[in-house]
């Protein structure tokens, strides 16, 4: 295969990572971009792999279980602006130190517009109790916890609401 080739396919690859059919849970793919750039520089161990996690959340649980979990041989996407969102997910050593930090968009609200029978249009919103996430990792030699995090305003505590946290897949890649 030429060299020519092998970048097309390189550039193929990384276009359909950089796709976000992660945050989602309902199953439909979405057309927004991928989980965004850290916002804590890492202290990566793997600068051309990353790490895919499939967590489900029950916000009002606050409980997070890992579905499942993957080693992709690509480098993190990098995102060219960041996302802004009321969730985040961060990667905490075993000391608590957080290691990378990046936003994520609700996967847990839903919201359609309709038209009435008056023709206004009308917006109806509405929250999952239990919604599934993937989220995009640099793989990290300190990490031992993923941790995610509501941030919106409606949610006093400085730090936000922890909704959940799952063990960091130790798995050598």
């Amino acid at each position: 295969m030429s060299k020519l080739s092998l970048m097309l396919a390189g550039a193929v690859l990384v276009a359909g990572c950089s796709g976000k059919t992660e945050i989602g849970g309902d199953g439909a793919p979405s057309k927004q971009p991928a989980s965004p750039a850290a916002t804590v520089a890492p202290a990566v161990a793997n600068d051309h792999q990353h790490l895919l996690l499939v967590v489900e959340v029950e916000p009002d649980a606050h409980h997070a279980t890992l579905l499942d979990s993957h080693f992709v041989d690509l480098p993190l996407p990098t995102r060219r602006m960041p996302e802004s969102g009321p969730w985040r997910v961060e990667v905490l050593s075993s000391s608590g130190a957080v290691l990378y930090a990046a936003e994520l968009p609700d996967a847990g609200a839903l919201r359609g517009e309709f038209a009435g029978k008056d023709g206004q249009m009308e917006s109806v919103n509405a929250r999952k109790a239990k919604t599934a996430l993937s989220v995009r990792l640099p793989i990290l030699a300190d990490a031992a916890t993923v941790r995610i995090i509501d941030t919106s305003p409606a949610n006093a505590p400085p730090g936000g609401v922890e909704l959940g946290r799952v063990t960091y897949p130790k798995a050598t890649p």
